[in-house]
């Protein structure tokens, strides 16, 4: 088990990463649908 400090670096990781995952495909669909329309 790790500590809580690593625990929630891990978990501040992963959620870095899934919120820039987020915003990449939100921008690309807006930006999409700005260039389709």
């Amino acid at each position: 088990m790790s500590t809580p400090a690593e625990a929630l670096s891990g978990f501040m990781e992963r959620q870095d990463v899934i919120g820039q995952t987020y915003v990449r495909a939100h921008w690309c669909q807006r930006q999409g649908a700005t260039v389709d329309s």
